[in-house]
């Protein structure tokens, strides 16, 4: 894996970092130092930007079941369909 897949990476645990954090907080996002080839053609400006985390819903719905005395229950694994 080349440097850039490190940065990638690094990005990645960085924004699931950022993403488990409690929500209704406000995270600053800090944009610096620009990396790659043919930037001296350009003047380069950073905006500060904001990442604020919403509430999400979760709705976890039992289902019934029933088991035989003496019978070994095998629950269903199979993943909830969309």
């Amino acid at each position: 894996m080349g440097c850039g897949g490190r940065r990638e990476r690094q990005f990645r645990d960085e924004l699931v970092h950022l993403l488990s954090r409690f929500s209704g907080l406000d995270y600053p996002i800090v944009s610096s130092a620009a990396v790659g080839t043919g930037l001296g053609n350009y003047t380069i400006g950073y905006v500060n930007g904001n990442l604020h985390i919403n509430t999400a819903s979760l709705t976890i719905t039992a289902t019934n079941v029933s088991k035989t005395y003496g019978v070994l229950y095998t629950p269903d694994t199979t993943p909830p369909s969309n």
